[in-house]
């Protein structure tokens, strides 16, 4: 089974689970763009923008917490890393 990680983000729901800026835990959407060091998603309406580094985060209600810090690289290499 491939993991979250290297499966592409993009339309895909993402909650917050936990970060450096409390007032962000809870919030989640649909993920529309992500770059080496952002995420951003689709709330609501309103596009926003989180700094990877700042959010650990779930994709799609799965129970794997994801800590943003480990994965600031463009969406394509992530795919292709290999964990060690």
């Amino acid at each position: 089974m491939v993991s979250d990680i290297h499966m592409p983000w993009l339309g895909r729901n993402l909650s917050v689970y936990n970060s450096t800026d409390p007032s962000l835990v809870g919030r989640s959407g649909l993920v529309v763009d992500e770059t080496k060091n952002t995420i951003s998603i689709l709330e609501n309406q309103n596009k926003v923008t989180f700094a990877k580094a700042a959010i650990e985060f779930l994709l799609d209600d799965s129970n794997s917490v994801i800590n943003g810090a480990d994965y600031l690289v463009r969406s394509e290499n992530r795919v292709h890393r290999k964990e060690a």
